[in-house]
């Protein structure tokens, strides 16, 4: 499974919205109602998903299904490479 498939199938888990289709420009907190500790859980599922280290302000506030992806695949790709 691809990273962004792995993101996109936690957030509809979290959200609850499991067959509502999710688009890059969704916001976590205003468009899939994701509150503080929905993005606790998701930023723990990501470090254990993954293997990757999530600091705490990693994202703005209220950040994007697509600024998520890119994130996870910007982090894991450099752990997979040595970065």
């Amino acid at each position: 499974m691809e990273i962004r498939d792995s993101v996109l199938s936690m957030l509809q888990e979290i959200s609850g919205k499991d067959d509502f289709p999710l688009t890059d420009d969704m916001m976590l907190g205003e468009d899939l109602d994701l509150d503080s500790l929905d993005m606790i859980q998701l930023g723990m599922d990501l470090e254990t998903r993954f293997g990757i280290r999530i600091p705490d302000d990693f994202l703005p506030e209220d950040p994007t299904v697509g600024q998520v992806v890119d994130f996870v695949d910007r982090s894991f790709g450099g752990a997979m490479h040595g970065d």
